[in-house]
């Protein structure tokens, strides 16, 4: 989907200058900041892109997750946001089931920050390994949703998939974790000298 939009975005950009350059030879200032427009259009829909939500407008109750890159280089932290919003202006929502976000291997969680309207102020996420909690009840406005902040320390290569669910749904970030190196075995060694 994002790899549509940006295609689109690009589309855009390309016929604005193309109409431009045609009528007069040149690209004019007007035309100029037009192809701004649209391409920082195109980077807005692209950042948009990467946050997935599922919404249960018969709980109006909305559920979304990000992770602040998609590509990290072992050992370095990546941030994972889940935020529970409620559809109503003006009203209080809670949720009745909890909020879980089970890390795949390869993360080792380094923190967890929970923030909402109306929370107790006792009120935490509990975490068990790679697994966070929010236990029941959690509340949130229109504008101001609940949000979880997960910090993870990379420890593996590869692609992964991490997924928050609540009774709402379940949401993805994807990821990938590069910069491993990849050490010989001795057999492989042996063979080459």
């Amino acid at each position: 989907m994002r790899r549509i939009l940006v295609l689109a975005a690009e589309a855009a950009h390309m016929a604005v200058m193309v109409v431009a350059t045609r009528r007069t030879g040149v690209l004019s200032a007007s035309a100029a900041l037009a192809v701004l427009l649209v391409g920082a259009a195109g980077l807005l829909w692209t950042q948009q892109a990467q946050a997935e939500e599922a919404c249960d407008t018969s709980e109006n109750f909305c559920i979304a997750k990000t992770a602040d890159r998609s590509t990290v280089t072992v050992g370095e932290q990546i941030t994972f946001t889940i935020t529970e919003r409620c559809l109503i202006e003006g009203t209080i929502c809670g949720t009745g089931s909890p909020l879980v976000d089970t890390l795949p291997s390869g993360l080792t969680v380094v923190s967890v920050v929970d923030a909402g309207p109306e929370q107790k102020g006792n009120y935490e996420c509990i975490t068990d390994r790679n697994t966070v909690t929010c236990p029941v009840p959690r509340y949130s406005t229109f504008a101001q949703p609940f949000t979880l902040t997960i910090v993870a320390t990379t420890t593996e290569c590869g692609s992964f998939t991490n997924t928050a669910s609540s009774g709402l749904g379940s949401v993805d970030a994807t990821f990938t974790v590069e910069g491993c190196v990849t050490v010989p075995t001795m057999k492989e060694q042996c063979k080459k000298g």
